[in-house]
């Protein structure tokens, strides 16, 4: 067991950016490692263990920017060129995407099921990442008019 600097849940917690409890159900999840103190040696974080569940997140977080990315344009090439210069029907798609991403909220929230576990930071993300899109739309097209 290393004796370097350790770090609480909750500091590793607020460095992720994730709060304490949502840590301790990805723990339980399986999805990251416990912290040392479960198997009884320290309170707290490895920095070895800190930097190896950064470099998961950081991936996770990535793979999230790409599948947002893809949001509404998940169309063909042209038909997210056609969005581009249609943004009624954009704002149409974001709608209903952010409706999508509400009713999964919910679903996930109730949800006692372990693979729903963490998903809630997941959606929420993308929830806000349609928002800033829909209200990026809405203030140009209030500009260009």
């Amino acid at each position: 067991m290393s004796t370097e600097k350790l770090y609480s849940t909750a500091d590793l917690a607020e460095e992720l950016e994730m709060t304490k409890q949502g840590m301790n159900q990805a723990v339980k999840a399986g999805r990251i490692e416990a912290p040392a103190y479960y198997i009884g040696a320290y309170k707290g974080w490895t920095e070895e263990q800190v930097e190896r569940i950064k470099g998961k997140i950081y991936e996770k977080e990535q793979e999230i920017k790409d599948i947002v990315r893809c949001i509404p344009y998940g169309l063909t090439p042209s038909g997210s060129e056609y969005l581009k210069h249609n943004p009624e029907l954009a704002l149409k798609y974001l709608e209903q995407a952010i409706k999508e991403c509400e009713n999964e909220m919910e679903k996930v929230i109730n949800s006692d099921d372990k693979k729903y576990i963490g998903m809630d930071i997941f959606v929420g993300s993308c929830k806000e990442r349609f928002e800033q899109i829909r209200d990026n739309l809405t203030r140009n097209s209030k500009n260009n008019s």
